[in-house]
C-alpha cells in the first residue's frame, strides 16, 4: 500500500477500537489464533477508501473452508425496480413518483462474530495485532449473511409496516412514494417522502445505524450505478460511470503484457456484464466469456 493507504488503515484502526469492533491491540498471538491481511481499497464513484480483509491469501485461509454454492446471493435488480416502478405509472398515470434511497451506515460491521471465529481474523496494523469482532469485507460469506438480514428487514417493511414494495441491493434499501409529499423525519429534522421515514423508524426500533447524508429521494437517483429516472420512466448508465469503464476496458487491453491475472479478468468482465440490467443477457454473455478466459 502507498502512504495514503497506510494512514487510512492506521486510521480506521482507530475507529474500529473505539467503536469496539476491534479488540484493544496487544502484542503476540495466542495459541489458536490467526491472522488475515487487510488493506485499502478505493470505494466506488469517491474518493475515500474502504478497509478490506483478504480471508483468501494463505494455505489455510479462511475462506477455503467455505463452499461457494453456499455463499450464491441472489440480489435485488433493476429489472425488479422497474417492473414496480411500471406497475404503479399504470396504475396512477398522472401522480409524480419520488424514488428513495436509504443507505445502512456500516453495514457488515454491524453483525457480529462468533468468538470462535473471531480469532481466526486477527489483524496486524503496524507491530500490533486486533482482534476483529465483526463481520468482515473479503469473506465468502459476509454478502448471503448480510442479504439475509437485509431480505428480513425488507420483509417486516412490507408485510408488517405496509410499504408497497422495498428492495434492496446489499446496504442499499429504495422503493417510491406516489406523490413528491414529505413528512418531517424528528431525528433529522428534515423532510422525507412517508414510506422512507417509515423505514428509517424501523431501522431505529430495529438499532440498525444510518447517516443522514446517505438518505436520498427524488425523481432522478443512481440505484445500482444507473440514474433512474421516474418522470422519463428510463435507465441508463451515468457519463461519469461509461468513461470509467471505457477508460478501464483501454488500460486493460493497452497493456504490454497479453496475459493477465484472472483476477483481473473477473473484475473487467463483472464491471462490463453490470452494464447490462438484462440479467439472461449477463448470465449468457458471462458464461461464453468465462470460457473464453
Amino acid at each position: 500500500m502507498d502512504e495514503k493507504g497506510l494512514a487510512f488503515v492506521a486510521s480506521q484502526r482507530d475507529e474500529e477500537v473505539n467503536a469496539g469492533r476491534f479488540s484493544p491491540g496487544f502484542s503476540q498471538l495466542s495459541p489458536g489464533m490467526q491472522t488475515s491481511a487487510i488493506g485499502a481499497v478505493p470505494k466506488p464513484h469517491s474518493e475515500k477508501y474502504r478497509l478490506i480483509t483478504d480471508q483468501s491469501a494463505g494455505t489455510y485461509a479462511l475462506n477455503s473452508f467455505i463452499n461457494k454454492e453456499d455463499a450464491k446471493v441472489r440480489y435485488d435488480t433493476l429489472q425488479d425496480l422497474g417492473k414496480a416502478l411500471r406497475d404503479l405509472k399504470n396504475k396512477f398515470p398522472n401522480t409524480p413518483l419520488a424514488l428513495w434511497k436509504s443507505d445502512v451506515a456500516h453495514a457488515f460491521r454491524t453483525i457480529p462474530m462468533h468468538p470462535l471465529w473471531q480469532i481466526r481474523q486477527v489483524v496486524l496494523v503496524g507491530d500490533t495485532y486486533h482482534v476483529d469482532r465483526c463481520m468482515a469485507f473479503g469473506n465468502r460469506s459476509s454478502p448471503v449473511i448480510w442479504c439475509r438480514l437485509a431480505g428480513l428487514v425488507a420483509w417486516i417493511a412490507v408485510n408488517v409496516i405496509g410499504l408497497r414494495f422495498c428492495h434492496h441491493y446489499m446496504d442499499d434499501f429504495w422503493s417510491i412514494e406516489r406523490g413528491l409529499d414529505t413528512v418531517l423525519y424528528e431525528p433529522y429534522r428534515c423532510e422525507l417522502p412517508h414510506s422512507q421515514v417509515q423505514l428509517l423508524s424501523l431501522w431505529d426500533k430495529l438499532g440498525i445505524p444510518h447517516e443522514q447524508n446517505k438518505q436520498v429521494f427524488g425523481t432522478r437517483l443512481p440505484v445500482i450505478g444507473f440514474e433512474v429516472d421516474t418522470e422519463a420512466m428510463t435507465f441508463r448508465m451515468g457519463k461519469a460511470e461509461r468513461e470509467a469503464l471505457v477508460l478501464a476496458i483501454t488500460d486493460f487491453l493497452a497493456t504490454k503484457k497479453r496475459s493477465h491475472p484472472l483476477r483481473e479478468w473477473q473484475r473487467l468482465l463483472g464491471w462490463c456484464c453490470k452494464t447490462s440490467y438484462n440479467r439472461r443477457l449477463n448470465r449468457y454473455n458471462a458464461s461464453y466469456m468465462n470460457h473464453a478466459v
